[in-house]
Protein backbone atom coordinates (compact mmCIF):
# COMPACT_ATOMS: atom_id res chain seq x y z
CA UNK A 1 0.00 0.00 0.00
CA UNK A 2 1.30 3.46 -0.87
CA UNK A 3 0.76 6.18 1.73
CA UNK A 4 2.54 9.06 0.09
CA UNK A 5 -0.41 11.36 -0.59
CA UNK A 6 -0.32 14.88 0.84
CA UNK A 7 -1.90 15.48 4.22
CA UNK A 8 -3.57 18.83 4.74
CA UNK A 9 -6.66 20.25 6.29
CA UNK A 10 -9.12 21.65 3.77
CA UNK A 11 -10.95 24.96 3.78
CA UNK A 12 -14.64 25.32 4.62
CA UNK A 13 -15.52 26.34 1.04
CA UNK A 14 -13.78 23.21 -0.26
CA UNK A 15 -15.67 21.04 2.20
CA UNK A 16 -18.94 22.48 0.91
CA UNK A 17 -17.86 21.87 -2.71
CA UNK A 18 -16.95 18.24 -1.99
CA UNK A 19 -20.30 17.59 -0.32
CA UNK A 20 -22.24 19.37 -3.07
CA UNK A 21 -20.48 17.36 -5.81
CA UNK A 22 -21.30 14.14 -3.96
CA UNK A 23 -24.93 15.18 -3.43
CA UNK A 24 -25.37 15.84 -7.17
CA UNK A 25 -23.95 12.49 -8.25
CA UNK A 26 -23.07 9.50 -6.11
CA UNK A 27 -25.57 10.22 -3.32
CA UNK A 28 -28.47 10.03 -5.77
CA UNK A 29 -27.16 6.97 -7.59
CA UNK A 30 -25.27 8.61 -10.45
CA UNK A 31 -21.64 7.69 -11.12
CA UNK A 32 -18.86 10.17 -10.54
CA UNK A 33 -17.35 11.70 -13.68
CA UNK A 34 -13.61 12.02 -14.29
CA UNK A 35 -11.75 15.03 -15.73
CA UNK A 36 -12.41 13.86 -19.31
CA UNK A 37 -16.16 13.56 -18.69
CA UNK A 38 -16.17 9.76 -18.53
CA UNK A 39 -18.13 7.88 -15.85
CA UNK A 40 -15.97 6.45 -13.05
CA UNK A 41 -16.12 2.64 -13.17
CA UNK A 42 -13.56 1.99 -10.40
CA UNK A 43 -14.89 4.11 -7.52
CA UNK A 44 -13.13 4.63 -4.19
CA UNK A 45 -12.92 1.47 -2.09
CA UNK A 46 -11.19 2.83 1.00
CA UNK A 47 -9.47 5.92 2.40
CA UNK A 48 -6.49 5.82 4.76
CA UNK A 49 -5.76 8.52 7.37
CA UNK A 50 -2.70 8.49 9.59
CA UNK A 51 -3.06 8.43 13.35
CA UNK A 52 -1.47 11.90 13.39
CA UNK A 53 -4.29 13.26 11.20
CA UNK A 54 -6.95 11.71 13.43
CA UNK A 55 -5.22 12.97 16.58
CA UNK A 56 -5.40 16.55 15.25
CA UNK A 57 -9.17 16.23 15.56
CA UNK A 58 -9.23 14.61 18.99
CA UNK A 59 -6.50 16.90 20.33
CA UNK A 60 -8.55 19.92 19.30
CA UNK A 61 -11.59 18.63 21.20
CA UNK A 62 -9.56 17.66 24.25
CA UNK A 63 -7.40 20.81 24.46
CA UNK A 64 -9.42 23.74 23.10
CA UNK A 65 -10.73 25.86 26.01
CA UNK A 66 -14.29 25.82 24.64
CA UNK A 67 -14.51 22.04 24.41
CA UNK A 68 -11.97 20.45 26.79
CA UNK A 69 -14.41 20.15 29.72
CA UNK A 70 -17.19 18.53 27.69
CA UNK A 71 -17.46 14.80 28.46
CA UNK A 72 -15.86 12.50 25.88
CA UNK A 73 -19.23 10.85 25.38
CA UNK A 74 -20.50 14.14 23.91
CA UNK A 75 -17.72 14.98 21.45
CA UNK A 76 -16.46 13.14 18.45
CA UNK A 77 -15.67 13.06 14.75
CA UNK A 78 -18.28 13.37 12.02
CA UNK A 79 -17.58 11.94 8.58
CA UNK A 80 -18.98 13.68 5.50
CA UNK A 81 -18.99 11.97 2.12
CA UNK A 82 -17.71 14.06 -0.75
CA UNK A 83 -16.65 13.85 -4.37
CA UNK A 84 -13.52 15.47 -5.77
CA UNK A 85 -14.04 18.25 -8.29
CA UNK A 86 -11.23 19.01 -10.71
CA UNK A 87 -10.48 22.29 -8.94
CA UNK A 88 -10.05 20.69 -5.53
CA UNK A 89 -8.16 17.64 -6.81
CA UNK A 90 -5.67 19.96 -8.57
CA UNK A 91 -4.98 21.76 -5.29
CA UNK A 92 -3.98 18.62 -3.39
CA UNK A 93 -2.72 16.04 -5.88
CA UNK A 94 -0.04 16.46 -8.57
CA UNK A 95 -1.70 13.57 -10.45
CA UNK A 96 -5.13 15.12 -9.91
CA UNK A 97 -6.77 13.41 -12.90
CA UNK A 98 -6.78 10.14 -10.90
CA UNK A 99 -8.99 11.75 -8.23
CA UNK A 100 -11.62 13.80 -10.10
CA UNK A 101 -15.06 12.27 -9.54
CA UNK A 102 -13.83 9.90 -6.82
CA UNK A 103 -15.60 9.56 -3.51
CA UNK A 104 -13.74 11.03 -0.55
CA UNK A 105 -14.52 11.79 3.08
CA UNK A 106 -13.99 14.82 5.27
CA UNK A 107 -13.46 14.31 8.99
CA UNK A 108 -14.67 17.15 11.21
CA UNK A 109 -15.06 17.68 14.93
CA UNK A 110 -18.59 17.61 16.32
CA UNK A 111 -20.59 17.71 19.55
CA UNK A 112 -23.58 15.56 20.37
CA UNK A 113 -24.89 12.47 22.04
CA UNK A 114 -25.01 9.06 20.40
CA UNK A 115 -28.41 8.65 18.79
CA UNK A 116 -29.17 12.37 19.20
CA UNK A 117 -28.60 15.60 17.35
CA UNK A 118 -24.99 16.34 16.37
CA UNK A 119 -23.55 19.85 15.88
CA UNK A 120 -20.59 20.35 13.55
CA UNK A 121 -17.63 22.39 14.75
CA UNK A 122 -16.45 24.08 11.57
CA UNK A 123 -13.72 26.63 10.91
CA UNK A 124 -15.05 30.14 10.52
CA UNK A 125 -13.81 32.09 7.57
CA UNK A 126 -14.16 35.63 8.90
CA UNK A 127 -13.54 38.53 6.57
CA UNK A 128 -10.92 41.02 7.66
CA UNK A 129 -9.47 38.77 10.37
CA UNK A 130 -5.89 37.55 10.39
CA UNK A 131 -6.34 33.95 9.29
CA UNK A 132 -3.45 32.69 11.44
CA UNK A 133 -4.97 34.12 14.63
CA UNK A 134 -8.35 32.41 14.22
CA UNK A 135 -9.05 29.33 16.31
CA UNK A 136 -9.60 26.67 13.70
CA UNK A 137 -10.91 23.22 14.29
CA UNK A 138 -9.20 20.89 11.83
CA UNK A 139 -11.07 19.50 8.83
CA UNK A 140 -9.18 16.51 7.46
CA UNK A 141 -9.77 15.33 3.92
CA UNK A 142 -6.65 14.47 2.05
CA UNK A 143 -6.38 10.82 2.99
CA UNK A 144 -4.91 8.14 0.74
CA UNK A 145 -7.59 6.92 -1.65
CA UNK A 146 -7.75 3.34 -2.93
CA UNK A 147 -7.78 3.24 -5.88
CA UNK A 148 -5.36 4.55 -7.03
CA UNK A 149 -3.22 3.84 -3.93
CA UNK A 150 -4.15 0.29 -2.91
Amino acid sequence: MSIDSPTQAIKLAELKSLIEAHDKTIRIGKPGVDSSGQEITDQTKSIYFTLEEIEKLTDFLNQDPLYKDIPKTEKGVKIYLGCYTEEIAKRYYPDHEKYVGKTTVALITALGKKGGQVKDILPQELEGEDEDKQRKPPVENVGTLCPPNC
